[in-house]
């Protein structure tokens, strides 16, 4: 992703995730300050809206800003 690549030659942390529970797993391990989230994930019968509610209900990421982008 090319804005992956843009951040991390700006020196931020990124982390990728392929799928919607490796994100949610990820982000309650690292507490995010930002997660960009692709319109419509690799996974048929997950979207990024579910993840971004899943992740808006768990308590310490529920003030996380996410940004929802496609290709």
């Amino acid at each position: 992703m090319v804005l992956e690549l843009y951040l991390k030659k700006a020196d931020y942390t990124v982390y990728s995730s392929h799928s919607g529970e490796h994100c949610i797993h990820k982000a309650e391990e690292v507490s995010p300050d930002l997660i960009f989230l692709d319109v419509v994930m690799s996974e048929k019968d997950e979207y990024e809206y579910e993840v971004g509610r899943h992740l808006e209900s768990h308590g310490k990421l529920r003030l996380t800003s996410i940004i929802s982008l496609t290709g």
